[in-house]
């Protein structure tokens, strides 16, 4: 694989590829070539559980689980929901699913009953894995008939994981990547809300799974994170960003496995727990979000607590740089800033090399061009316009939902990110912000992230959110949603005041002003706009 990229005569952007040695196989296998040397190494280890497993048993215990569920007469293709936090077994879970020909769906265990029996229902789910903690919950949905618990067998369950694993897989011919079409065999269906719309089942192949895992582990696109070596020994994370999210599923999980990495597992993000884990295992590398980021600048975590750090990944949601040169100011380590959607598996950009405010440039076997939004043509170096991707990461489309699938994958294969962007003279892209999310004020368009992150350079502002709202004469307005930093007062015009001279006057804040005690924001930290726009109909309605 190469770094450098290809600009066309029509303006698209290709980093090409010399290995594809990802090709026919499922990444269980694919996983099991790569980890001869570390077989014996720990790979998943809970400090609340105190739990942990080698690679060896990993793998091991997929192979029994897959064993099992073939053994229980579940059919390829079936799709098994997986309703769990980070735990040392989530790997062996999802590649014994894999193993068994089967199809997985993660899902945030935090969700409501009628979160759940959306999703369960939308991909058709044959079984729930889940903890006890959720069965009560999940004995309230009608469309799940069976649930494999963690554990010892439950009352109206159907099956204990632990009592699986003991299975014997002597003579059982489990799923290859040979023996199927890895580019159209469905791996995974994770749910995205998509440019437009409710949360929509993603169908990721096993290809796209493989490839986006291999792209990544490419030396040149993540070179500061080393594969096991006998004499040096084992990168460490803390994996903090949740396995039933793409990222935290791809970054973490996945790549920290192709690196022999030791991983240790969080089932939440509560910052003592987080602390303390970084302190007793010293990670030497970590992904992260920007909401992490900003309790690592917190006053409870000092320098020395990050010292051993050398590489932190960073994406899920945009970072101001004002926050990123504070960071790098308390820690050393390098910054590889990502950018991706869960419809690309989820990553097509990296920033290999310090450039502020960039995303970098495509990651192996990308293709990526800038489109006009109102035209659709193709646009040159330094235009804004619609970022658009293609390669071999780009969703397979989703599922029982062709219309949506169209509206995202246009014919020529190219998928529409829904993203406002560009790239410059050195082929580094840039994000502006979400199509969707940009305000029309009088026909002049304004970014809610550059306004919310220069909100939050004032002194007193923890965290803020500006969406847009309807204004029969100039279409849409700015409006904001602040948090105060804990004792602080802070008052409408002081804000109004701080941004007056420093943004144009179609940018200011005329939708006005809302004090909240928290902003809507999903786990990976991206702001949950349409709930504040919700919130604001309902207001206005009520008024």
């Amino acid at each position: 694989m190469m770094d450098s990229v290809t600009v066309t005569a029509n303006n698209e952007i290709y980093c090409p590829v010399e290995d594809a040695s990802f090709e026919g196989f499922i990444l269980p296998e694919y996983i099991r070539q790569e980890m001869s040397t570390w077989k014996d190494s720990v790979a998943f280890e809970s400090p609340e559980s105190g739990v942990s497993y080698t690679y060896s048993q990993v793998m091991e215990h997929s192979r029994a689980f897959a064993t099992s569920l073939i053994k229980q007469g579940y059919s390829k293709g079936d799709v098994i929901g997986v309703v769990l936090p980070n735990i040392p077994e989530y790997g062996s879970i999802i590649f014994g699913i894999w193993e068994a020909g089967l199809v997985a769906s993660p899902t945030n265990p935090m969700y409501t009953e009628e979160e759940l029996t959306y999703q369960f229902n939308l991909c058709g789910i044959k079984a729930v894995i889940a903890n006890k903690d959720m069965l009560e919950k999940l004995h309230s949905i009608s469309c799940v008939e069976k649930i494999i618990v963690m554990g010892e067998i439950s009352e109206g369950c159907t099956a204990s994981y632990h009592e699986m694993i003991q299975t014997d897989t002597t003579g059982m011919r489990l799923s290859m990547g040979s023996a199927i079409n890895t580019k159209t065999e469905t791996a995974l269906i994770l749910f995205s809300s998509g440019t437009t719309g409710l949360p929509k089942g993603v169908m990721l192949t096993h290809e796209n799974v493989t490839v986006n895992a291999v792209q990544f582990k490419n030396q040149s696109v993540i070179a500061s994170i080393k594969n096991f070596d006998v004499e040096s020994g084992q990168e460490r994370t803390i994996a903090v960003l949740p396995f039933f999210h793409a990222y935290g599923f791809q970054t973490v999980l996945t790549q920290s496995m192709l690196k022999g990495a030791h991983i240790v597992t969080l089932t939440k993000f509560l910052p003592a727990l987080f602390l303390k884990a970084l302190r007793q295992h010293r990670p030497t590398f970590l992904c992260l979000v920007p909401t992490v980021i900003n309790f690592l600048l917190s006053e409870q975590v000092a320098v020395e607590d990050l010292t051993s750090l050398h590489t932190i990944i960073l994406g899920g949601a945009a970072i101001s740089q004002e926050t990123t040169i504070k960071f790098g100011k308390k820690c050393s380590a390098l910054i590889l800033l990502g950018y991706g959607l869960t419809e690309l598996s989820p990553a097509s950009h990296v920033c290999r090399r310090p450039k502020l405010g960039s995303i970098g440039l495509p990651l192996p076997m990308t293709w990526v061009k800038v489109i006009d939004i109102q035209s659709g043509d193709t646009v040159g170096r330094n235009v804004q316009g619609e970022i658009c991707v293609k390669g071999p990461q780009v969703m397979k489309g989703y599922y029982n939902n062709e219309a949506a699938t169209k509206a995202t994958i246009d014919e020529d294969g190219w998928l529409h990110t829904g993203d406002c962007g560009y790239y410059d003279d050195d082929n580094y892209f840039f994000i502006v912000d979400r199509i969707k999310d940009i305000i029309k004020v009088k026909g002049f368009q304004v970014s809610p992230t550059e306004m919310e992150n220069l909100l939050k350079t004032h002194s007193k502002i923890a965290d803020t959110a500006v969406i847009g709202i309807p204004d029969s004469s100039a279409g849409e307005l700015p409006r904001a949603y602040v948090v105060a930093k804990e004792g602080m007062n802070i008052s409408e015009e002081e804000l109004h005041g701080f941004i007056k001279n420093r943004v144009a006057a179609f940018k200011q804040l005329r939708g006005g002003i809302e004090f909240v005690d928290q902003i809507p924001r999903n786990p990976t930290g991206k702001i949950l706009r349409k709930e504040l726009v919700k919130c604001y109909v309902e207001s206005s309605n009520s008024d």
